[in-house]
Protein backbone atom coordinates (compact mmCIF):
# COMPACT_ATOMS: atom_id res chain seq x y z
CA UNK A 1 0.00 0.00 0.00
CA UNK A 2 1.49 3.37 -0.97
CA UNK A 3 2.58 5.73 1.74
CA UNK A 4 0.72 9.01 1.19
CA UNK A 5 2.91 12.08 1.33
CA UNK A 6 2.10 15.75 1.55
CA UNK A 7 5.00 17.49 -0.14
CA UNK A 8 5.95 21.04 0.67
CA UNK A 9 5.27 23.23 -2.35
CA UNK A 10 8.43 24.00 -4.38
CA UNK A 11 10.66 22.21 -1.88
CA UNK A 12 12.05 18.87 -3.15
CA UNK A 13 14.08 18.38 0.04
CA UNK A 14 11.36 18.31 2.72
CA UNK A 15 7.98 16.61 3.06
CA UNK A 16 5.42 15.69 5.69
CA UNK A 17 3.66 12.34 5.88
CA UNK A 18 -0.09 12.21 6.43
CA UNK A 19 0.74 11.09 9.98
CA UNK A 20 2.36 14.50 10.50
CA UNK A 21 5.94 13.28 10.52
CA UNK A 22 8.36 15.70 8.82
CA UNK A 23 10.98 14.03 6.64
CA UNK A 24 13.88 15.42 4.67
CA UNK A 25 16.23 14.36 1.90
CA UNK A 26 19.26 12.44 3.16
CA UNK A 27 22.30 11.17 1.26
CA UNK A 28 22.50 8.06 3.46
CA UNK A 29 20.10 6.24 5.76
CA UNK A 30 20.97 3.89 8.61
CA UNK A 31 19.18 0.56 8.23
CA UNK A 32 18.97 -1.56 11.38
CA UNK A 33 18.22 -4.62 9.24
CA UNK A 34 21.58 -4.22 7.47
CA UNK A 35 23.36 -2.79 10.53
CA UNK A 36 24.88 -0.29 8.11
CA UNK A 37 24.48 3.12 6.54
CA UNK A 38 23.21 2.74 2.97
CA UNK A 39 23.41 5.54 0.36
CA UNK A 40 20.22 6.84 -1.27
CA UNK A 41 19.84 7.09 -5.05
CA UNK A 42 19.47 10.83 -5.64
CA UNK A 43 16.66 11.88 -7.98
CA UNK A 44 15.56 15.44 -8.60
CA UNK A 45 11.80 15.32 -8.02
CA UNK A 46 11.43 12.85 -5.14
CA UNK A 47 13.50 11.34 -2.36
CA UNK A 48 13.49 8.18 -0.25
CA UNK A 49 13.25 8.22 3.52
CA UNK A 50 12.88 5.86 6.48
CA UNK A 51 9.76 6.07 8.65
CA UNK A 52 10.92 4.52 11.92
CA UNK A 53 7.51 5.12 13.55
CA UNK A 54 6.03 2.07 11.82
CA UNK A 55 5.96 -0.95 14.17
CA UNK A 56 6.46 -3.58 11.43
CA UNK A 57 6.67 -4.04 7.69
CA UNK A 58 8.56 -1.80 5.33
CA UNK A 59 9.87 1.44 6.73
CA UNK A 60 11.43 2.77 3.51
CA UNK A 61 9.30 5.02 1.33
CA UNK A 62 9.58 7.49 -1.53
CA UNK A 63 7.80 10.85 -1.56
CA UNK A 64 6.03 9.80 -4.78
CA UNK A 65 3.89 7.39 -2.73
CA UNK A 66 5.74 4.16 -3.50
CA UNK A 67 7.78 2.14 -1.05
CA UNK A 68 11.56 2.10 -1.38
CA UNK A 69 13.91 -0.86 -1.64
CA UNK A 70 17.59 -1.67 -1.38
CA UNK A 71 18.97 -2.55 -4.81
CA UNK A 72 22.37 -3.56 -6.12
CA UNK A 73 24.28 -1.92 -8.95
CA UNK A 74 22.51 -3.96 -11.65
CA UNK A 75 19.20 -2.47 -10.51
CA UNK A 76 20.17 1.19 -10.64
CA UNK A 77 22.99 1.39 -13.21
CA UNK A 78 20.81 2.82 -15.97
CA UNK A 79 19.82 5.78 -13.75
CA UNK A 80 23.22 6.89 -12.52
CA UNK A 81 26.87 6.02 -12.46
CA UNK A 82 28.24 3.80 -9.74
CA UNK A 83 27.34 4.97 -6.23
CA UNK A 84 27.88 1.91 -4.03
CA UNK A 85 27.25 -1.82 -3.97
CA UNK A 86 23.72 -1.23 -2.69
CA UNK A 87 21.53 1.88 -2.63
CA UNK A 88 18.06 2.75 -1.39
CA UNK A 89 15.80 3.61 -4.32
CA UNK A 90 12.12 4.06 -5.14
CA UNK A 91 10.68 0.68 -6.12
CA UNK A 92 8.36 2.14 -8.74
CA UNK A 93 11.17 4.20 -10.30
CA UNK A 94 13.51 1.20 -10.55
CA UNK A 95 10.79 -1.13 -11.86
CA UNK A 96 9.01 1.14 -14.36
CA UNK A 97 11.35 4.09 -15.00
CA UNK A 98 8.98 6.64 -13.47
CA UNK A 99 7.68 7.46 -10.01
CA UNK A 100 4.25 6.36 -8.74
CA UNK A 101 2.82 9.82 -9.49
CA UNK A 102 3.97 9.35 -13.15
CA UNK A 103 6.73 11.97 -12.85
CA UNK A 104 9.93 11.40 -14.78
CA UNK A 105 13.42 12.42 -13.82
Amino acid sequence: MPNNIIRNHNDPNHATTLNGIPVQREKEIYLPSHNAVVPVLQTSMHFCFRDASLPRGTTLFCTCGSYAIVVGFEGYKRWTSWVANEVIACHHFIQFGKHADNSHE
